[in-house]
């Protein structure tokens, strides 16, 4: 009913271990609740594959499929993620109930070496987020699918300090149409997390409710945002599709048909 996988939480950097394989679990009825399905805490060497993870029982709320803190050398592909919201607005209500199907960070422990590929993240707040204050690099979000989520991506999400920083974070050939909001580079608050080398390329961005990519005011971008070469719902391009009042991200070109984006051949892993 609650925690069917865990290793380490609440621990910090008190644990750290080796080579963990989570693989062909059927993980549902869920019950508790502010209850992960996956908790694995400052492992180097993760693999997660052809896992089903439903946590959508109705009335249980704070629901998050994964939590992997302060791990490297990550490998996620061929899963499918539920957190059982549908239709969802940008609400407290929406949060309060599905929080994330994949959090990457909540500490200081840095995480790196992650490939996040062919999977699907279904019915949450959040696909994929960050949460922690620790440094956060390579991290490759590829030929995913994502329904039903108020936010797709959210690295360094909140106010967490002392400030650290995202590097190569990278989202590509994703099939993301019809979220309320798509990519969120967040500000970092006080702490002001600086972003370097992030790139979302050849995703489809079409029919998001809001804006597909959000980047926030004051956002600490040490190049420039790279969202070249997606499909944004027409061949004219984005309208209205990107908020960035900085003027810190590169759109053009863009895709002129829907096929060019989305799902690609194979794993879907770039190559290291």
């Amino acid at each position: 009913s609650e925690w069917p996988v865990i290793h380490g939480f609440g621990y910090g950097g008190g644990v750290g271990t080796e080579d963990w394989t989570v693989s062909q679990n059927r993980i549902t009825n869920v019950t508790g609740e502010d209850i992960t399905g996956i908790v694995l805490f400052n492992v180097n060497g993760v693999t997660l594959e052809r896992n089903y993870v439903e946590h959508a029982t109705s009335g249980v709320s704070g629901r998050r499929g994964h939590n992997l803190d302060g791990c490297s050398d990550l490998t996620m592909t061929d899963c499918y993620v539920d957190m059982g919201l549908r239709s969802p607005s940008n609400s407290n209500a929406s949060f309060g109930a599905a929080r994330y199907s994949l959090q990457l960070s909540m500490s200081d422990q840095s995480v790196s070496d992650v490939h996040v590929c062919n999977n699907t993240f279904q019915g949450g707040y959040d696909g994929v987020v960050t949460l922690g204050h620790g440094d956060i690099s390579d991290v490759e979000l590829v030929n995913n699918t994502f329904t039903d989520n108020v936010l797709v991506a959210r690295p360094h999400a909140g106010t967490n300090g002392p400030p650290a920083s995202v590097n190569r974070f990278t989202t590509e050939h994703n099939d993301i149409p019809d979220q309320v909001y798509g990519v969120f580079v967040d500000d970092g608050g006080s702490s002001g997390d600086p972003y370097t080398d992030f790139a979302a390329n050849l995703n489809d961005r079409s029919g998001h409710s809001g804006a597909a990519l959000l980047v926030q005011s004051g956002a600490n971008v040490t190049d420039v945002i790279d969202a070249e070469r997606n499909w944004w719902g027409d061949r004219n391009g984005p309208d209205g599709d990107v908020s960035d009042p900085d003027g810190l991200t590169s759109v053009k070109p863009w895709l002129r048909n829907q096929q060019a984006a989305g799902t690609v051949p194979g794993d879907g892993c770039l190559d290291d």
